[in-house]
């Protein structure tokens, strides 16, 4: 004869619904750190004030941003260009154009005054030393941009980008590029669709 099994006397944990749980959803992280967007502001503070011809203001902007934001390579390797020819500015002696450095550095030179042909002169030697050096490709593009050589422009810079993604940041606000800056091939490549979307 079989006899019949008794319950467990222990109670059974409560069991939680699943309408009542709560889902944690991990917050977005920013592209870019505060201090990065930060350090950007104070380089593009630095820009406009070399644009102006304002180098002794130029020149403490570019200081401050290499003793504040020294985390910040990109923008720091970019603060100390434009300390250099702050620097030039203030002291000039004759250039004898050597390295890429050398290079970069006069033709941006010469871009600030405005005579193109001669900045795209050094730039290009500068990019012959080294192909992959992604400041001498975004300054051969500013000075196609200034020039109005839309095509040339957008090569140069599409190739700056393709190097290091960050000079897509540096041209959206870049004034080097105002002349070109409505140009869909100019828009396509700094703010491409979805580029926000994660």
């Amino acid at each position: 004869m079989t006899t019949a099994k008794t319950k467990s006397t222990k109670s059974a944990p409560p069991r939680v619904a699943k309408s009542t749980r709560t889902r944690k959803v991990a917050p977005a992280v920013p592209r870019y750190s505060e201090q990065y967007e930060r350090a950007l502001k104070e380089y593009e503070k630095g820009i406009q004030l070399v644009q102006k011809k304002q180098f002794a203001q130029a020149e403490e902007v570019f200081r401050n941003i290499l003793a504040s934001f020294a985390g910040e390579d990109e923008i720091c390797d970019r603060a100390r260009s434009y300390l250099a020819i702050c620097r030039e500015k203030l002291d000039p002696r004759k250039p004898k154009p050597e390295s890429v450095a050398d290079h970069f550095h006069l033709g941006v030179y010469h871009l600030n005054r405005a005579d193109t042909p001669a900045a795209l002169r050094e730039l290009e030697r500068a990019a012959q030393i080294e192909p992959g050096n992604d400041m001498v490709r975004y300054a051969i593009a500013s000075a196609y941009a200034l020039a109005g050589d839309k095509a040339r422009a957008i090569g140069a810079l599409q190739d700056a980008i393709h190097l290091n993604e960050k000079n897509r940041v540096f041209a959206q606000s870049d004034p080097d590029f105002e002349r070109i800056r409505d140009e869909h091939e100019f828009i396509q490549l700094v703010e491409p669709e979805g580029s926000g979307a994660e």
